[in-house]
This record gives structure tokens, sequence and C-alpha cells, in this order.
């Protein structure tokens, strides 16, 4: 009697096991299918730039094209051909049923894929899935990713996150309204100006750049601080005005990294809904110079100079208009307004 009575405890107990089993297995396959890859019955996407990186992108694309074709993965790959372009691979990706979409470039790449995934503020599908490969110059959002994945591994990875945006709504150069979205952040300034010089891929600037981003981001910054000037700005935070000052510069930022090694030194998350603005009051080309050291030291929040404020919007005006800088391209002209869109993009991580 007592042994029957421990067998049918057991029985129920090993019965409760299996179901809690079988229940587990159910939800791991549930998160799987809503984080798998696409099968091999529907292509990846891959948008590359074969200009990103000063040309050394065609090189790159080359052994890693190379790589993917040792394994049994299905990749539709398109070759960019001119300024926004990527833009319109991306949109035509989505409208072909394929929602995991990787940009291989640099930061401006990956900034022109993200145009043709949003539309007033959405996606245009609710599966798509960014990866990214890096392949430029500087490639700043990669370092907010894990290290030393391959491709294969980014492309095909399980994890994904979700990254807020900041919305961009400023003027093109004859006045039509324009409207374009940030991963990582925006300069209206020294550092707009010096993005388009940077952006050269002929002349001394060009030739600069294909030795260092760093070397050529010093050379670039410097020039535009010497054309520039100190400009009448007037900025708004969150619907309160800043208190009225010359600058050189304001950055609104998702990441803390500006280009090549220079760091804000401000922890800054990728999903906290909220946006970092950091402006720096006008100086002299000597006083800039020595600032610029801090920079690299990721001291440059702590100096006199700069303003530092966290926020969900911001708008900005300056007499006379200036350039409007986005993930490395310009997108428009001031005046602009920045707002934060909590958690929008998913983004593909790979494991560290």
């Amino acid at each position: 009697m007592g042994d029957s009575i421990h067998m049918d405890v057991s029985g129920r107990r090993w019965r409760a096991c299996t179901l809690a089993a079988v229940r587990r297995r159910l939800n791991l396959c549930d998160r799987m299918r809503r984080t798998i890859p696409p099968s091999t019955k529907t292509p990846i996407s891959i948008i590359w730039n074969p200009t990103a990186g000063s040309g050394r992108a065609l090189r790159r694309w080359s052994v890693c094209a190379k790589e993917l074709g040792q394994h049994r993965l299905s990749i539709d790959a398109h070759m960019t051909e001119r300024p926004g372009h990527a833009s319109e691979l991306a949109a035509r990706a989505v409208q072909d049923g394929r929602y995991r979409i990787a940009a291989f470039g640099g930061d401006g790449t990956l900034h022109e894929v993200l145009q043709g995934l949003i539309v007033d503020d959405v996606l245009r599908h609710p599966e798509i899935q960014v990866v990214y490969l890096p392949a430029g110059s500087s490639c700043d959002f990669a370092k907010r990713l894990p290290t030393g994945a391959s491709a294969l591994q980014r492309l095909t990875a399980f994890s994904i996150h979700h990254f807020d945006l900041i919305r961009i709504e400023c003027h093109s150069e004859n006045g039509a309204p324009a409207k374009s979205y940030a991963l990582s952040g925006s300069h209206v300034g020294v550092a707009s100006l010096a993005a388009q010089r940077i952006n050269q891929q002929t002349g001394i600037m060009g030739a600069i750049k294909r030795l260092s981003i760093d070397a050529s981001a010093l050379v670039a910054v410097a020039a535009s601080h010497a054309s520039f000037g100190g400009r009448q700005y007037q900025i708004t935070i969150d619907d309160r005005p800043v208190e009225a000052a010359r600058w050189v510069d304001w950055m609104v930022c998702k990441s803390p990294y500006v280009i090549g090694g220079m760091h804000l030194g401000v922890s800054i998350s990728p999903d906290d809904g909220c946006m970092h603005a950091v402006g720096l009051r006008q100086q002299s080309l000597f006083r800039f110079l020595r600032f610029l050291p801090a920079l690299y030291r990721g001291q440059a929040i702590r100096h006199a100079d700069v303003c530092h404020r966290v926020c969900r919007s911001i708008s900005v005006s300056t007499n006379p208009p200036t350039p409007v800088e986005a993930d490395g391209e310009i997108v428009g002209m001031t005046p602009v307004r920045y707002t934060i869109l909590p958690q929008v993009l998913p983004i593909v991580v790979p494991e560290a």
C-alpha cells in the first residue's frame, strides 16, 4: 500500500515536472520564433556601400562576401550607387518582405538605411530588424555593440535590443521642411561644418581621412572653427529657453562617442527615453585647440565652457542659418527641433 501511494505521488510529480518542462520548451520556441533570423526562404538583405571607409569598404566587402558564401545563408546583397540610394534599397527590401536588413559601411550608411525604414516615426513593418556590419572610417555606433563578432554572427544573432531614435525636423537649403532620424547624434555648428569637410573623398582632406579619421577630424574641426566664429544661438530645452549666448557648437546625442577617439565621458543609455544636449560657448581658436584634448580624455562635460543638459526635446535657431549634421551626414539647415522617440528601432545585438 505504502509503495503504491509512493509510486502514485512520484508519478504525479514526474508528470508535473514533465509538463513544466514542456511549457518551458514551448516558451523558448515562442521566443525563438519572435527573434530568429529569416529562414533560407527569406533572404537577409545586405545594403553595402563601396565608398565607405574612403573606399576601403569595397575590399572589405569582398572578404565578407567570400566568408558568408561558405555558409548556408540566404543573402540578398545590394550595392549603393549614389547618395540616398541606401534609403531606397532599404524601403524596397521591406516591400519585398525582407525584414532583417543589414547595413555594411560606416555610420553614414547606417543612417541612410534607417531613413528608408521609418515613416512618420514608426517602422515600415513591425518585424524589421537592423544589423550593423561596420566597415567605415569611424563606425561610432559599432562602439555601442559587442566587439569581435564576425559578420555571420551579427547576421544570425538572436538578441534584439530596441534603441531610442532622435527625430530631426529642420529645413532644406531652399527652405522646404525636412525630417530625418538619428541613431547616435546630431551637431549644429563647428562640428557640422567639419562633417562637410570630412566627407570629402578627394583633395587634401580626402587624403588625410584615408590615413587617419582622428587626424582628419582634428584638421576639419580646427579649420571650421577658424571660419565659423561664434554665432548667436537661441536654444529651447524641454520648452524652456536657455540663457542667450554665443556658441560654437551644440550637440544632441544618444551616444557618448563623437568621432574617432573623441568621447564625452558621460554614460548615455540607448533606451531611456532621454537625450543629452551639449553646448560649447564661443572661444578663441587657441582656447578651442586647448579644449580638444579633453574630448579624447573623456573630460569635455566638466569643462567650464560646456553646457550639459538631459532632455526629451530641444530647439536650435542660429543667425545666420547653420548646417545640421546627423550621424555624419548633413540633413538640412537651422532652425531645427529634436525630439526623442523611445525604443523605436530593433537592433540585432551579437553575443559578446
